[in-house]
């Protein structure tokens, strides 16, 4: 076990631990579980640290870093699921299970851990045919306040502090050890189509009275629901060049030629309507493999990340449809920083929804990964904090547009900018079942010790007890016997 009380980057934060501490071992999480309580010290349980609402961190904590212990992967040939600890990455359980050509549901990016993705939710490549991460869980390892581990699942005397990990607020509750999963049988190939189409048909302009290709097709609800389930893409879109990638997974467990066909049929269905220009079909060997050779560097140490799910409801889609078509005309134009290394701005969607995601079982997953149809984001990546002023206000005027337009928002770490992150409604925005949550979090978190920004307990007095006042490590003195009577 190793200890830390700085990490770089920490100055930059506004909510920087006050001890890092990295177990190897359960003993090692149980010794740290039961000082922290016994003083009355939070602690906040972290993986890869991408959650975007700051909650594996705080001020002043005890931070337990997973990631160097708890890489345990195992898998089950009887019910064909994978038990992992909780110290994996996404790469690591993929990359697992391509040996044994299974895949699991999870997130889309190779270095973020499960145990947190799985925690909230979590949507990737197969959600749209069979729900979020989190629906697909069936175990969990988990330990309390004071050092009490328990195997959790949906039908067991715990099953409340289940279903409330999955979706209700992360490390709220104590510190996930360990995940068991449900796996699905694997393509063949993981196949990704790339595909450039243009905002208008070919020589045409919104002046001609044509519909754009969202109003047509990206934001047509009728037309998604005929796009199978194992077929779903990230879009990319790029106004300097008044055009749009598409990368489109298809997940589908057929042969390379019926994929091609499926694929084919969408080609056709843009260039008919005038919106096609290029594309071009990459295969990988798995899906672990695509996601370590797409995820890409870090970010830069200054970003801010907004997303927004957006319903399936044509109303709402019409909104985007209009919102993505002013990004094109010129009128939006992102500064240029003072360091050659900035980005842009970039404006992205996920459509990773579908009947899958919209049947799932865990109860307290946020509504909007329920009722979603997209996710649309827009990210802001600079470099020097003499450009702060200069950026981040943009980004808040793109949260102003977008905001409206969905009923689940994330507003990813600005390092530099201390505005972000307030949301007044985060009870509703986040979870299903605030009340149902906050009682399971005073079940088994009675001293409301494991508190994390936006989580349950966040409304609470922190800290209101230690390990002392809720359990005794004392012996009862002994019993005496009664006294004698005499006759």
């Amino acid at each position: 076990m190793t200890y830390a009380t700085d990490t770089p980057g920490n100055t930059l934060k506004p909510s920087a631990p006050g001890l890092i501490v990295f177990p190897m071992t359960e003993g090692d999480v149980r010794k740290i579980v039961t000082f922290a309580a016994k003083y009355r010290i939070r602690v906040v349980g972290k993986c890869s640290g991408h959650d975007q609402l700051q909650r594996s961190n705080g001020y002043g904590v005890i931070q337990l870093v997973t990631t160097k212990g708890f890489k345990n992967i195992s898998y089950n040939e009887t019910d064909h699921t994978i038990t992992f600890g909780a110290g994996n990455a996404h790469a690591d359980t993929y990359a697992f299970l391509a040996e044994k050509k299974r895949f699991a549901v999870g997130g889309t990016w190779a270095y973020v851990c499960p145990a947190g993705c799985l925690s909230n939710g979590c949507y990737g490549f197969f959600t749209k045919e069979f729900g979020t991460g989190a629906d697909n869980v069936v175990g969990l390892r988990f330990m309390l306040f004071n050092g009490t581990t328990l195997n959790l699942d949906a039908t067991g005397p715990h099953r409340d502090l289940f279903w409330a990990i999955l979706g209700g607020g992360a490390s709220s509750y104590g510190v996930l050890l360990g995940i068991t999963a449900k796996t699905y049988e694997a393509p063949d190939q993981f196949i990704i189509m790339k595909v450039f189409l243009s905002v208008w048909p070919t020589n045409m302009t919104k002046d001609d009275g044509v519909p754009s290709v969202f109003t047509r097709f990206l934001t047509n609800l009728t037309w998604y629901q005929t796009v199978p389930d194992h077929i779903s893409w990230q879009l990319d879109h790029k106004p300097a060049d008044m055009n749009m990638l598409l990368q489109i997974s298809y997940t589908g467990r057929t042969t390379v030629e019926v994929a091609t066909e499926e694929l084919s049929a969408l080609i056709a269905e843009w260039t008919e309507a005038g919106y096609y220009q290029i594309h071009g079909v990459e295969g990988y060997s798995d899906v672990a493999d695509f996601a370590v050779k797409n995820s890409g560097p870090g970010a830069p140490i200054r970003r801010v990340s907004q997303s927004i799910y957006v319903d399936a409801n044509q109303e709402a889609l019409d909104k985007v449809a209009a919102l993505w078509e002013m990004l094109y005309s010129g009128n939006f134009e992102s500064p240029v920083g003072s360091d050659p290394f900035d980005g842009a701005f970039f404006f992205w969607a996920q459509y990773r929804y579908g009947s899958g995601s919209y049947a799932g079982k865990a109860p307290h997953v946020a509504r909007g990964m329920r009722t979603a149809m997209m996710e649309i984001a827009h990210e802001n990546v600079w470099m020097k904090q003499a450009d702060d002023m200069d950026r981040a206000p943009i980004s808040n005027m793109v949260k102003e547009l977008m905001e409206p337009l969905g009923n689940s928002s994330y507003q990813n770490h600005c390092s530099s900018w201390a505005s972000y992150n307030v949301y007044d409604d985060y009870k509703t925005r986040f979870y299903q079942n605030w009340e149902g949550l906050t009682a399971v979090k005073k079940k088994y978190d009675p001293c409301n010790l494991y508190v994390v920004q936006y989580g349950p307990g966040w409304d609470l007095p922190k800290a209101t007890c230690g390990l002392s006042s809720t359990t005794s490590t004392k012996r009862p003195p002994p019993k005496r016997p009664p006294p004698r009577r005499h006759a």
